[in-house]
């Protein structure tokens, strides 16, 4: 059960489900966020990127483990409450901001 620290000092509980599927070319899993449950979304390109690279490096992976190597980009959006809308129930990841997490900026 990973457990983040906000700025203001506050902590944040990140509950990742196992569950993880697929609605059209986006995949989907879930957290539960200080008892609330977030939808995570990651396009097929950001699935295809790490699924590639995993074939490169001979451990080719499943969804499930593309979904858990993703569970760290996730939680940074929810820390820094770069939810998809104002009831903050998604977050949405784009390939731009995992290279930049990648990157370090």
């Amino acid at each position: 059960m990973p457990s983040f620290q906000r700025s203001e000092g506050l902590t944040m509980t990140i509950d990742f489900d196992d569950d993880v599927g697929f609605e059209g070319s986006t995949m989907l899993c879930h957290a539960t966020v200080d008892g609330r449950r977030v939808v995570c979304r990651a396009g097929m390109d950001i699935v295809t990127e790490l699924d590639a690279r995993a074939v490169q490096s001979g451990k080719p992976i499943g969804k499930e483990a593309v979904a858990k190597n993703l569970r760290p980009y996730f939680a940074r959006k929810i820390e820094n409450n770069s939810f998809d809308d104002e009831d903050r129930s998604s977050v949405t990841l784009a390939i731009h901001e995992l290279v930049s997490f990648m990157q370090g900026h």
